[in-house]
């Protein structure tokens, strides 16, 4: 008796030491104990997209695998204050996920930089971890400014909060430096973008000092944005014992394979850009506009991402990379071009169309990964809103190349 009581006993010992991270689910207190990655998916959906973006935690702890990492969900909606939910679970503890209520807030603006940094900096307090992953999910339109897009009811630069303007600030929206500005340097592995328009270069470059890896769609995304594959490919980016490149390939591919299946909607670009050497992209690109012409006066003629007929527009805003840089960059100045784009968006794919029979629909010919704005006499308050970015006077500097 005494030998079988010994035996349970260094039986039960063995089976807590083996699983102590998960046995730190039952604590009140929000311990976690060698994290190696900590997630924060931040929803700024306050707006039309509730709906689609409600669903988000429970999508994902219907797949959920414990790692002993971390899945934080920031979630502001339409209907109720801002929450900080930990997704749980799915250990020999509590093998059932569940979604828990860390803090809840009073009602704030999602859509500001303030905001966004405060609930960042909550996340490294509660959870300290050597890696820290971010998606970010609600409206956006890349670089562009404050109510530049004038889609109908919303303007769509980065977030957007449907009672902003109900807040001390009396914004709704952030501009790409107000973004960066929420993020310390060096916060993030990865930046994936749940939203539209946001594989520019001139968001790539802004938040280069940010994140490794930028996952982001050169056009928009559709409103239903990852729901389709979180219970199958978000435990991916949870799986620290997987190369993270391997692992944000493999949750683009699924999401792209989910697309091509898709009997309606099937349209999506994305790629993966790797922000280590976007300096010497800068530079490269600076070279060519010291080149005597640089004006391109069809833009009609290069693959566009937008849809300006829709917002209200005469011309597209968001161009091919790759292709446009071709049309100005000398032979010798394209080579180095092309072989930093190859060290620069590790992967990409696209759908043959967007948007196909709708208003604004265009035909996918060219699809680098990253897309540029080309200053055009039409947007003259736009052009000298593009000269405050990052990416224009690192390679501009004194040169008005677009007159």
């Amino acid at each position: 008796m005494k030998l079988n009581s010994l035996l349970k006993y260094f039986l039960t010992i063995t089976v807590i030491a083996s699983s102590v991270s998960c046995i730190d689910e039952k604590e009140d207190v929000f311990v976690a104990r060698d994290l190696q990655r900590v997630e924060l998916i931040y929803i700024a959906g306050d707006n039309n997209l509730d709906s689609y973006l409600r669903g988000v935690a429970e999508r994902i702890r219907g797949g959920w695998l414990y790692t002993g990492n971390r899945t934080l969900i920031y979630f502001d909606s339409n209907y109720a204050p801002p929450k900080l939910l930990s997704i749980r679970g799915g250990c020999p503890v509590y093998p059932n996920p569940f979604i828990e209520e860390v803090e809840v807030y009073e009602e704030e603006n999602s859509a500001n930089a303030e905001v966004m940094g405060r609930v960042i900096r909550r996340v490294r307090e509660l959870y300290p971890a050597k890696s820290y992953g971010l998606i970010f999910s609600s409206h956006s339109s890349g670089w562009l400014p404050e109510g530049t897009l004038n889609d109908p009811g919303r303007s769509r630069s980065i977030g957007h909060d449907g009672n902003g303007g109900s807040m001390s600030d009396g914004r709704s929206e952030m501009n790409l430096d107000e973004f960066a500005s929420a993020i310390p340097d060096g916060e993030f592995d990865y930046i994936v973008f749940e939203t539209c328009l946001m594989a520019g270069v001139e968001v790539a470059y802004e938040l280069r000092n940010k994140a490794k890896y930028i996952v982001a769609s050169s056009a928009e995304l559709l409103a239903d944005g990852f729901n389709g594959i979180y219970p199958t490919a978000h435990n991916l980016l949870m799986e620290t014992k997987i190369p993270l490149e391997q692992a944000l390939t493999e949750f683009n591919t699924t999401y792209m394979s989910h697309i091509n299946k898709s009997t309606r909607s099937n349209w999506a670009t994305m790629g993966i850009i790797k922000t280590e050497r976007l300096d010497e992209m800068a530079a490269a690109v600076a070279d060519v506009f010291q080149n005597e012409s640089t004006e391109i006066s069809d833009v009609w003629s290069l693959q566009h991402f937008d849809r300006p007929a829709i917002h209200g527009q005469r011309y597209p805003r968001f161009f091919d990379f790759e292709q446009t840089l071709e049309q100005i960059a000398q032979p010798e100045q394209m080579d180095i071009i092309k072989e930093l784009l190859k060290e620069i968006v590790i992967w990409k794919d696209a759908t043959p169309t967007m948007f196909g029979g709708y208003t604004g629909g265009f035909e996918v010919e060219r699809h680098s990964g990253m897309t540029i704005y080309i200053p055009q006499d039409i947007y003259m308050k736009l052009n000298e809103s593009y000269k405050t970015t990052q990416w224009y006077r690192a390679t501009r500097g004194e040169w008005e190349l677009y007159k």
